[in-house]
């Protein structure tokens, strides 16, 4: 941590340090084990202790939290020099601080200004927020005040105010208005350069002194609340506009959008999930009596494990979840409808590890509950309205298309880039959430970042780049740490796993 601090000091006194935080920074760190492990991360926390140490490595000298800015926004923080300060300003929040953000939010919020008001709650696992009704168990009453500064290229730049600090606040009430902060993917914002979310000011008085302060910073981007209106000039608007309102048109008589579990993205769905399951449901009959399952017992009674553990946590889906690993020298994978999952033999060697099994098991529970194949045959249906009228009654060549069940290459089932990268997050998630350590998924895709065979070189047509999916795991590790940091039963790495089977 040793070295110049990647923040500029906004103020500083005898008790408390302000600071310009930059997106992607964490605040404090994650659930890590061990002292050592929690100091050599990079935050906020630690960059400011060393600084209070002034490099003597003995020094008992550190800072406090006092509040927490998401790693993604930005902007003013402040940290306590004392424990006692720390909890004076954590004790009475609401009355010693005003604390004033700058966000970008999707569309345009009806009124100049406006007020949210809700009692919000964390989901069990922690990962999201929402809002709740008054007095649940475990909410808190959370008011979010807001103005409108301008408004550009499809967007909204707003003035926020916070009456209260409750974790993601801002986020939450602006998303459920149907106006999410750009690039918060977490709350169903398209994605983005970042999470525009800045603290533009905080407004404090000292607990010891009564002395009011004002401390503040700008964006550092200097067209923070512009849009470029790329999309427009790219495309064409009217022709842009024309397919917004077929896909409108074709939502409203089925069945509309729906909202993706875990990243909160709006997907178009024209496809029931009980017509779904029932093609799923067949789709994996049919195919088992094509390709019969291994023989290899302990190949089965490991997936039956992951599988139970990662459905588990999928939580309550209503799916009749099976897995069975099919005997096939594909390097491949897949998960129907309805909780239908297949693991080829040919993968199973290249799991070093039992968690390693369950970042894939993970990624394709992933697709299932995203029904990102119910969403790819509602494209596909949308675009032939466009084209000639083409029918798509009967779904045996549909099934094999949509879900791409015997498909030549590929670890995993080709869906859309956009679609691997968000089962991989949620993938990401769930292992964690079920015991298994989510560093595993790293060490798993890292492998194929080398060009070690052809055949996986040839992944990179309908996949992310390895070095892509790589980072985008890496980047959402925090979060996956923190879930895995407060499961009860952790499996870790699992067994170890070599030439397909568990290790004796």
């Amino acid at each position: 941590m040793k070295g110049r601090l990647p923040f500029e000091i906004l103020y500083e006194d005898a008790d408390v340090i302000v600071i310009d935080k930059p997106a992607g920074l964490l605040a404090t760190h994650t659930h890590l084990h061990g002292r050592a492990a929690r100091e050599s991360q990079a935050t906020a926390e630690n960059f400011l202790n060393d600084y209070v140490r002034k490099g003597q490595s003995k020094s008992r000298k550190r800072v406090w939290l006092v509040h927490r800015l998401d790693r993604e926004t930005s902007g003013v923080m402040m940290f306590a020099k004392s424990e006692e300060m720390a909890d004076a300003f954590r004790s009475n929040w609401s009355a010693l601080t005003e604390k004033t953000y700058l966000a970008r939010v999707e569309g345009s919020p009806t009124g100049d200004a406006g007020v949210f008001e809700s009692w919000l709650r964390e989901d069990a696992d922690g990962y999201r927020v929402r809002s709740v009704r008054p007095k649940t168990p475990g909410a808190k009453p959370a008011r979010t005040e807001w103005r409108r500064l301008s408004s550009s290229g499809g967007a909204t730049l707003v003035e926020v105010k916070l009456r209260t600090g409750r974790k993601n606040q801002i986020r939450v009430h602006f998303s459920e208005a149907g106006h999410p902060v750009a690039g918060d993917v977490k709350y169903g914002a398209r994605r983005a350069e970042r999470l525009y979310l800045h603290s533009r000011e905080l407004r404090f008085m000292n607990p010891r002194t009564g002395e009011w302060r004002t401390v503040a910073a700008d964006p550092p981007e200097p067209k923070f609340g512009i849009i470029p209106e790329a999309d427009g000039k790219r495309y064409g608007m009217k022709t842009h506009a024309i397919l917004l309102a077929a896909a409108a048109a074709l939502a409203a008589l089925a069945t509309g959008c729906r909202t993706v579990p875990v990243t909160g993205r709006s997907q178009l769905m024209l496809s029931s999930d009980a017509s779904e399951r029932e093609m799923g449901a067949t789709a994996y009959s049919e195919y088992k009596s094509q390709t019969k399952p291994s023989r290899d017992s302990s190949q089965q009674a490991l997936l039956a494990r992951v599988g139970a553990a990662v459905s588990e946590a999928a939580g309550d889906t209503g799916f009749a979840w099976e897995f069975t690993v099919l005997q096939s020298d594909e390097v491949n994978a897949f998960c129907l409808p309805g909780g239908k999952v297949a693991v080829y033999t040919g993968i199973m060697p290249k799991f070093s590890s039992e968690a390693e099994l369950a970042c894939v098991v993970a990624h394709e529970v992933g697709h299932a509950i995203a029904r990102h194949g119910g969403e790819r045959m509602s494209w596909t249906r949308l675009q032939a309205v466009g084209t000639l009228g083409l029918s798509l009654a009967g779904c045996g060549d549909m099934v094999q298309q949509i879900y791409g069940i015997g498909t030549q290459y590929g670890i995993l089932l080709p869906y859309s880039r956009s679609h691997e990268s968000e089962a991989d997050l949620i993938g990401l998630y769930l292992m964690a959430k079920a015991g298994y350590d989510p560093r595993a998924a790293v060490t798993f895709w890292k492998k194929f970042g080398s060009g070690a065979s052809s055949k996986l070189g040839e992944l990179a047509s309908t996949h992310p780049c390895d070095a892509t999916r790589v980072k985008n795991l890496s980047d959402h590790m925090p979060e996956a740490l923190e879930i895995y940091g407060r499961c009860e039963k952790k499996r870790g790495l699992g067994v170890a796993m070599s030439g397909g089977r568990p290790s004796s």
